[in-house]
């Protein structure tokens, strides 16, 4: 099995994002940025996670998946890759209108998903928002 790394592939999903906008919604476009600039401050943590949701909006997109893994110079689907494994503790996407909060500071940040499976960063802390109600029954 061919190992890439998460940087070779964040690289190679920065070196196509100019295509983007041709093959994934907005929204999806949306969340790619944001994952790309949390991704960008070199937390091991945030590569980690940034790679795990690239590979699974790939997924869904064939088009865009056959952009990255040429860009990458190599045949194939990226599972040859690399095993992708969801988030320690993800669960099924909370439904519309769910009020997010930032897991660090619940009170500086809360915003409602607009639509199911929408990922919300909060700005201070780049982290991913987290159902409030989540954040209150472990209190």
């Amino acid at each position: 099995m061919i190992r890439i790394s998460d940087e070779q592939i964040l690289q190679a999903v920065e070196n196509t994002r100019s295509q983007w906008t041709a093959m994934l919604e907005d929204q999806e476009v949306n969340d790619l940025e944001q994952w790309l600039i949390q991704a960008a401050t070199g937390d091991p943590e945030a590569v980690r996670q940034t790679t795990n949701r690239v590979l699974e909006l790939l997924q869904k997109h064939p088009q865009a998946r056959v952009c990255v893994t040429s860009e990458l110079g190599i045949k194939g689907d990226l599972k040859s890759l690399r095993t992708y494994s969801p988030l320690a503790g993800e669960h099924a996407p909370p439904p519309a209108s769910v009020l997010m909060v930032c897991p660090k500071d619940p009170t500086h940040y809360r915003k409602r998903l607009h639509q199911k499976g929408q990922k919300l960063f909060c700005p201070e802390h780049g982290v991913p928002l987290v159902p409030a109600d989540s954040i209150e029954q472990e209190e």
